[in-house]
């Protein structure tokens, strides 16, 4: 299969495979958009070793793709995205950061932004080919036009069987879940896929659940 960029992960897993879906669920700001970048990161370093021709398809349901960017290339040089932002870099920064940006650009990857319905997305995943894709994330994915996503049982269940259709048809994908900050609380801080609204559906679905 595709390597994922985690030792541990393919010795568990054996690498990404044909019509798996992957969960990444945990708590706010601890990382998750990060894994996904590295995992894109590695399956377009897997596209050019093996000559694989095709698309990393990205479906940002929280941030613009311009911002996404941004964000990507200050994380691969080591910018502060907050120095980018108020204009106090060094030359050396911004040309750090600019060389990513390019580098980025020339990657085949593609983003979709701004989706106003589940079915936008599907089609986007599935349109051209597709080598492995990944949606950030679940609750905020819309569903239709009039009917938001409340992240409710009923929403994420539906999600969830609309994306194993497409991992299963299309390609191998990742999708980010936020897990509630209720879980500090208890004694056992790790979060599980039942602190999700309609995890059991995710659970049930993904192959993998990280």
């Amino acid at each position: 299969g595709i390597p994922w960029p985690f030792k541990g992960l393919n010795t568990l897993t054996g690498g990404i495979h044909a019509g798996e879906l992957t969960i990444c669920a945990a708590r706010p700001g601890v990382g998750k958009t990060t894994i996904m970048v590295q995992c894109a990161e590695q399956v377009v370093q897997w596209m050019g070793e093996t000559g694989a021709t095709g698309a990393v398809k990205l479906v940002l349901c929280e941030s613009s793709a311009e911002v996404f960017m941004r964000r990507w290339a200050c994380l691969r040089s080591g910018v502060s995205m907050r120095r980018i932002q108020n204009g106090t870099v060094s030359d050396a920064q911004l040309e750090a950061f600019t060389r990513e940006l390019r580098t980025l650009a020339r990657m085949p990857i593609e983003l979709l932004d701004n989706a106003q319905s589940l079915e936008e997305i599907t089609s986007f995943l599935g349109r051209g080919k597709t080598v492995w894709w990944a949606l950030d994330y679940v609750q905020k994915c819309p569903l239709m036009p009039g009917r938001p996503n409340d992240g409710g049982v009923g929403a994420i269940t539906l999600l969830s069987g609309a994306l194993t259709e497409v991992a299963r048809q299309v390609a191998p994908g990742l999708v980010l879940a936020h897990t509630p900050r209720d879980v500090d609380k208890r004694e056992d801080r790790r979060p599980r896929l039942g602190d999700i609204k309609g995890g059991s559906a995710l659970e049930g679905d993904a192959r993998v659940v990280l």
